[in-house]
């Protein structure tokens, strides 16, 4: 007797998870206009990314004591350092962390007196670690120098390496500049690595200027969320049963 095989085609799909690490990403920078008052305030447009992070940084002249708050849409912003160039000339970098603001925000720096050039500036990340941070802050005094340099390790792997160069307003090697203000006195610019320092360890942000002059710079380490990102691909085949 002959046999009859019944073959029977099968199509299936699978969906397999994607797992990455969360990676810090810059979003974008603004700067305030220059003044002399007792504060000013700048409107700065947050990115909808996760886990975000604003970096404020300016500069004014009078004293070391003037410095009174740094507010992001009314919250208090934490101050990570503060320096005098000399001629009481002082430089400031501030952050806040937050997974809820979005859009248009104003951020106020606020001084205890009326105080001349002072402005601002401030940039939004993403995908930053929203306790721990920043995991080490660091700041150096350049004299007489057309290159300056801030160092300090990271804890985490992936960290940024984030900060302000005072009166150096071109990027060093490896270094960007993400804000540049040249206005009357001297200058202060944003700057990063542009990426992540992989595997944590030593980081240095370099600045450059001619010809030689003096400045200063201030620097933070900013860990990256430590929850991974989970996606899907779809696999699709075709099984065959008898």
């Amino acid at each position: 007797m002959k046999k009859t095989v019944l073959s029977i085609g099968l199509i299936f799909s699978i969906l397999l998870p994607n797992i990455s690490l969360a990676a810090i990403g810059f979003d974008t920078a603004v700067r305030s206009s220059e003044v002399s008052a007792s504060s000013v305030t700048w409107s700065h447009t947050i990115g909808t990314n996760d886990n975000r992070l604003i970096v404020v940084i300016g500069r004014w002249a009078g004293a070391v004591t003037d410095l009174s708050s740094v507010t992001v849409d009314g919250n208090a912003a934490t101050i990570d350092g503060m320096i005098d160039l000399g001629g009481n000339v002082f430089t400031f970098m501030a952050h806040y962390l937050t997974n809820t603001l979005t859009g248009a925000k104003n951020i106020t720096v606020n001084l205890n007196a009326s105080r001349a050039a002072l402005i601002a500036g401030s940039a939004s990340y993403y995908g930053v670690n929203q306790t721990g941070n920043p995991e080490s802050k660091a700041s150096s005094s350049c004299t007489s120098a057309t290159t300056c340099s801030v160092s300090t390790s990271t804890v985490t792997n992936n960290s940024w390496f984030i900060g302000v160069s005072k009166n150096f307003d071109h990027p060093g090697t490896t270094s960007t500049m993400r804000l540049s203000e040249t206005g009357s006195g001297s200058d202060f610019n944003f700057i990063d690595l542009n990426g992540p320092v992989t595997p944590a360890g030593n980081a240095t942000l370099i600045a450059t200027t001619s010809p030689a002059t003096n400045g200063v710079m201030i620097g933070a380490t900013f860990a990256p969320d430590s929850q991974p990102t989970v996606s899907t691909r779809k696999i699709r085949g075709v099984g065959i049963t008898r």
